[in-house]
């Protein structure tokens, strides 16, 4: 299939955000918008005068690497509509994301695939690397159980109103500038994204879509701090969980998941945190492309961290 690319205008903006709800739906592409349209960079491909694929890069922060301190690009969106798929329309827009994010200044550009199977296509299609890890782990309410009996793989939890063991949790929402500041003492020595106050903002918008936003959580065993969604699905999503120290050793999820339960009473918890390199659940969560990053040198014993990824 023939097709050119070309960087769109304002007066495709209809088009584009036609695309855009085909593909993922219309619950945040007003946000998505109104944030990033106007401030980002679009290529979009054009087959036979009709805009079929498009796709944004667009500053998010700066990637901390032990002392370096990189200007960072994210690609995003990228979409193809029905009917002009399987014709390298995709791969294309991101290779010239690529370029464009280079010519733009950014030293790094990152993305988050949205499958599995993706990082592969990504890595052969653009030149992608596997860079950034996580950890999740998934806790279901059993209801042959106990009312508020929550069961992980390797143990069970149980959920309490407001307390364990008499001593009182609390769960207080704060602001995204509060989150940042937070954020990256916490982060300090962890190879990170950086996220600048706009790529914060648009984050707590699209918590705000899912009845979430950003927490800070007191326990018995010490203070996180955690940005929290309600997925359709009857479940609640902690897309970050941080606390003091490595993060290696977080403070008993059972606090945690208590203290969440209260204001988020639902049937499964899943909660992604930073990893050691040598965890054994640690799995691959972004991708980098950068002449400043080789990505099989690592830095301390944290592996890179990409935090929220607008998921």
């Amino acid at each position: 299939m023939d097709f050119e690319l070309r960087e769109p205008g304002s007066e495709d903006l209809p088009v584009l955000r036609n695309i855009w709800e085909t593909v993922f739906g219309k619950e945040d592409a007003s946000i998505f918008f109104m944030t990033y349209f106007g401030t980002g960079s679009c290529i979009a491909a054009v087959t036979k005068g009709i805009l079929s694929a498009s796709g944004y890069v667009f500053p998010v922060g700066d990637l901390i690497v032990g002392d370096m301190v990189l200007r960072c690009g994210m690609i995003y969106g990228v979409a193809t509509l029905p009917g002009y798929r399987r014709h390298g329309l995709g791969a294309a827009v991101v290779r010239a994301l690529i370029k464009k994010g280079y010519e733009t200044g950014y030293q790094a550009i990152i993305l988050r695939p949205s499958e599995d199977s993706l990082f592969e296509y990504y890595n052969a299609r653009a030149g992608f690397n596997d860079w950034f890890y996580a950890k999740e782990r998934v806790y279901c309410k059993l209801s042959t159980e106990k009312p508020g009996t929550i069961n992980a793989t390797d143990a069970s939890f149980n959920i309490y109103s407001n307390t364990i063991t008499g001593v009182d949790i609390k769960i207080d929402q704060i602001t995204p500038d509060e989150y940042s500041s937070i954020r990256n003492s916490l982060l300090r020595g962890t190879p990170h994204l950086k996220h600048d106050m706009r790529a914060l903002e648009y984050q707590e918008h699209l918590c705000r879509i899912y009845d979430g936003g950003f927490y800070r959580i007191l326990t018995p065993s010490g203070t996180v701090y955690a940005i929290i969604e309600r997925q359709k699905d009857s479940s609640v999503y902690m897309k970050e969980l941080l606390a003091p120290g490595t993060n290696a050793t977080l403070p008993d999820d059972t606090a945690v998941l208590s203290a969440v339960s209260t204001v988020f009473p639902m049937n499964e918890y899943i909660i992604r945190t930073p990893v050691p390199y040598n965890d054994h659940d640690i799995r691959r969560f972004g991708m980098i492309v950068s002449p400043f990053i080789d990505s099989n040198t690592k830095i301390g014993s944290m592996a890179p961290w990409f935090g929220p990824a607008f998921d």
